[in-house]
Formats: structure tokens, sequence, C-alpha cells
């Protein structure tokens, strides 16, 4: 998402406010007591009460809540149209895996996260992010078709929750890891860390045998697409500074201030 996705309520919502089409496609916005989910474009007769308002990453998490498509936006027909501009481009177009996702509101959130068929999660998201592209086109660019199903994202969900309310300090759930032998070596690397503690890119290059790799320890750890379970938070530059991480620095702090406060309580 763009900075812009990072408006509040009150912003997405005033008739007086501008538009807002920049962020369709990146966040859709949902109204409780309706049950209606629209663009964040769309501009309905009445205005929701700014308590009322709610955001899903997709069209599937607001229908995986309960939510219908609004009437006015046509919301699924503009994400349709969206996956097949990317479906149809030069990267991998979908094969019918399904990936279903599901959204967590609860700090150190929200984000969006989604499992296979095995329930593995493959993908992780933060919604107040920026991103280049939703969780929607990333998962159809990897060769997903997005899906919802509660039932399969049950396990994820409810461990993702306790390590929200700091029950849970290390996961459990499998974990889909593609790619390559180095990346896959760097992402087992970090779930390694433990709970609240940081390591810098030199450590683990070197707890893998390449003590002159933080380079290209760096580079596999930007390509992890489970932060939090796979904790690339727990990363930080030679000097102990927070350094990249994909979505903004601010999940980053954000994350270890969380653990920091539940090891402290």
């Amino acid at each position: 998402m763009t900075q812009e996705a990072t408006l509040t309520r009150d912003r997405l919502i005033n008739p007086g406010a501008a538009s807002v089409a920049s962020l369709d496609g990146t966040i859709i916005v949902g109204v409780k007591t309706t049950r209606i989910y629209c663009l964040p474009s769309c501009r309905p007769p009445r205005r929701p009460n700014p308590e009322n308002v709610i955001f899903f990453v997709s069209p599937a998490a607001a229908r995986a809540a309960g939510l219908r498509a609004c009437k006015l936006c046509h919301p699924d027909a503009f994400y349709a149209s969206v996956a097949a501009g990317e479906a149809g481009s030069d990267l991998q177009a979908a094969t019918g895996r399904a990936a279903y996702m599901d959204t967590i509101d609860d700090s150190p959130g929200p984000f969006a996260f989604a499992v296979d068929d095995d329930g593995a999660l493959v993908w992780l998201q933060f919604l107040d992010g920026d991103y280049p592209r939703s969780i929607d086109a990333e998962l159809t660019r990897k060769g997903y078709q997005p899906a919802s199903d509660l039932e399969r994202t049950a396990r994820a969900r409810t461990e993702l929750l306790e390590y929200c309310s700091g029950a849970r300090q290390a996961f459990t759930l499998p974990l889909a890891l593609t790619g390559t032998d180095w990346q896959v070596a760097v992402w087992q690397a970090l779930t390694r860390i433990p709970f609240g503690e940081t390591r810098t890119y030199g450590q683990i290059a070197a707890s893998l045998g390449r003590p002159t790799a933080a380079r290209a320890m760096g580079r596999a750890n930007a390509t992890n697409h489970i932060p939090l379970v796979v904790p690339c938070h727990h990363v930080v530059g030679a000097s102990g500074a927070l350094t990249g991480f994909e979505g903004g620095l601010h999940i980053k702090a954000r994350l270890l201030a969380h653990e920091a406060r539940v090891l402290a309580g």
C-alpha cells in the first residue's frame, strides 16, 4: 500500500475529502451496520459513522467476515479485472493452487495472511504497510488463486492471535518456504532467533557458515514473504539500528516493541 493507505477512517468517509481512488485495489472498506464492503472510491448516498467502518485486504477477506459486495462500486468485478491483468503479465499465471486468506486486526497488526490446501502459511502482509501490490495480486503473481475458507485458516489464525495476545512466543504451524537453498536456509535461521531477541546480518551469515555473506543474507532476508512468523524483524544492522523491512520500518519497530512488552510483562 502507499502512504495514503494509512489514512484515518474519517479521511476515507469524509464526503468533502479528495478522491481516494488511488487506494482502489489495495484495501476494502466495510461497514459493520450494513454488512456491505466497497472500494475506497465509492460514494454511497449515506455516509457511515466512523466507528462502523472496518478495513479488509481484499473482497475475499470481507466475504469471509460475512459482508456482501456493494452494488454501486462492484468491488468484486474491479478485483477480478486487476487479477486478470496480473495473470496476463510476464510472471507466473495462475495454476489452480488455492491460497485461503484471512485477516487479523489485533495489535501488532492489522495484517492479512494466506495458507495453502495443507494449512501451511504462504504469505503475510501488514495492512498499513507500503507494498507495491495487494496480497491478492501477489498471490496471483505466484500462481495462487485467492479464496476463503475459515476452517483451513483456523490453525494459523489461532497461533497468530496467541502471538498478538502475548500467549505465544514460538510458532508450530507449517510454513511453505519456497525459494533457493540459500533463501530457505536464511529463513529457517530466522525462525531460530528467540522471541524478543535480535541478531545482525553478519551473525546470521556466520551461523550458516558464510561469515562474509552478510549482504547475501540481507537479500535473502528481504525476500521473506512470511514476516512475523519467519521473524525478519529480529534482524538489525551491525550497530543495532533498525534497517530495511518490507512494508516499512514502523512495522518492524512495532513488532519489536510488542515482544519487549510481552517479555517485560
